[in-house]
Parts: C-alpha cells; structure tokens; sequence
C-alpha cells in the first residue's frame, strides 16, 4: 500500500515534460508570449526557429497565418502542412482570453484508428500516475511517486518519497509491488500517465537497481500504461501554445493556482527543502 494516502476532489495534476510535436494533428505551437509559429516536422520534439531557417521568409505571427496569409513567404511548407498549421494558428487566435481553449477534431477522429477510439474501457481500478524527479543531485533522484485512484468508491491519493539513493530503490519498489498487485487483481486495470517520462524513469530503475525486473516486464508486456499524451497529440487539435498539461488541462479546469504549477517550480520547491529540509516545503508540495 502507499506510503500514505488522503482524500482527493479531482484527478491528479500531472506535470508534463515536453510539449507536442509530430505530423498528425499538427501541433504547431506558437510560443507563449511571442506568438511566434513554430512548425514542427515529423521527428522533430522543438519548434523550428522561422527567422533562422528561412530568414526573412518566416512566419512571424498567429493572426496572419489563421487567415491564409504567408503561404508563399514559407517555401518548405507543402500545402497540406500550411493548412494544419493554419487551423491551429486559427484555434489559437479564436482561445485568446477564453476560459476554455477552442478544440477541433477534424475529420480525422472520425476514422476508428484515431487514438481516442484506442482508449481501453475505464475500470475500478484504473491508476493516475506521475512521478517527479530531480535531476541536479547524485545522478538524478526519482523523489516522489505519486498515484491517484479509486478505493471503495471514493478517490485516494498515494504517495511514495525518496531523498536518498536507499530511500529511492524502496520507494521504488514499493510503487511496483503496489501496482503490479493491483494489476493482479483485476486485470482491467490501466495506469495512465502522461508523455514518456514515468515509463522511461522506471525502466531506468529497474535496471539501476535491478530490482523488480519481473513485475515492470508484465506491466509492460500487459499493456498496462496508457499514454494519455499520444493520445491528445493524436485526436485533438487545442487553442493552446503547447500540449503540456499545464495548457490542456484549461479544458476542464481553471488555471493552476498556488505556489507550484508547474514541474519546474516543483524542482525550485524541492531544492528549497534540501536545503531546509524542516518539512515545511514538502507540505506544500504535497498539497
């Protein structure tokens, strides 16, 4: 079982780690503040800079390109790409000083292959996970799991923290042993996460450690991960400039308040507390 658990009023917050990229939908961010279109390509995890790959020819604001406008200055733009661009440059202008972002599914989602047709049937059991991590000390510390789900109708939050090297093989572990029994249990049960990070960090534990092996290979091998990234990126196109979390949860939820919205001011907040270490930024993290 967790470390400790309390009651929660809504899903979890997880934090992203990367903004979108990739050639369907496109995800043509414009950066926040500078409304400046990137035009990411098909393997390409950053917004290309306009000015430095074509200079003088790039694309220099959402409101033109959302109106058709620059189609010519762009000579690497092929006309399928630019229209993508141009309905998420469109989004964008239509979401300004909305509450709740504009979204289009476009034709796409209408085919059974589009990613929100791949979602698993939800269960009982199903788990919300995320991990945080600090990469700035030793050779990076996993120093909090955290899990949210259902017990006995009512939806929990477990917690699970490291702030050493043995503390995070325990807690590591324990994770594992608590979620693979879940598993056992009611094969149903998906964990969802969102974007690579938590998958990737525990194969790294798993090998660092060595510890495990067996239990992460069957959640593995099971299924069990949902990726609810891929999943967005894939079957919705948003208002937003940038498919992180932080900006799609607007669409069912307000804008983060408190002290830590994000994953960087997580670390901020962590670093905070090696140094203090009285407890008292750890309690408002954990709230």
């Amino acid at each position: 079982m967790p470390s400790s658990t309390s009651s929660a009023r809504s899903t979890p917050g997880i934090n992203p780690r990367s903004f979108a990229s990739g050639p369907w939908p496109l995800v043509a961010v414009c950066r926040a503040g500078t409304d400046r279109p990137g035009r990411p390509g098909a393997r390409r995890r950053h917004p290309i800079e306009p000015d430095r790959e074509a200079p003088g020819r790039g694309l220099h604001d959402c409101h033109p390109v959302s109106h058709g406008a620059g189609w010519h200055t762009c000579a690497h733009l092929n006309d399928a790409t630019f229209r993508k661009l141009q309905r998420q440059a469109a989004l964008q202008v239509a979401s300004r000083g909305a509450a709740i972002p504009r979204t289009s599914c476009g034709r796409q989602i209408k085919r059974r292959s589009a990613r929100l047709y791949l979602l698993p049937p939800p269960s009982k059991s199903d788990v919300f996970f995320d991990m945080e991590g600090f990469p700035l000390i030793d050779d990076g510390r996993e120093y909090l799991f955290g899990a949210c789900f259902y017990e006995e109708g009512e939806l929990r939050f477990g917690d699970w923290w490291a702030h050493s090297p043995a503390e995070e093989k325990c807690a590591f572990e324990a994770f594992v042993h608590w979620a693979h029994g879940r598993w056992q249990e009611d094969r149903t049960l998906h964990i969802y996460h969102y974007n690579h990070y938590e998958v990737t960090a525990l194969r790294r534990l798993m090998g660092k450690y060595g510890v495990c092996e067996q239990e992460v290979d069957d959640l593995l091998h099971g299924q069990v991960f949902v990726d609810l990234y891929r999943v967005v990126r894939q079957g919705v196109m948003i208002g937003e400039p940038s498919y992180s979390l932080k900006y799609v949860e607007h669409l069912y939820r307000g804008r983060r308040q408190g002290d830590v919205a994000s994953a960087g001011e997580s670390m901020v907040f962590y670093q905070r507390w090696l140094i203090a270490q009285d407890g008292t930024h750890l309690k408002i993290r954990r709230s």
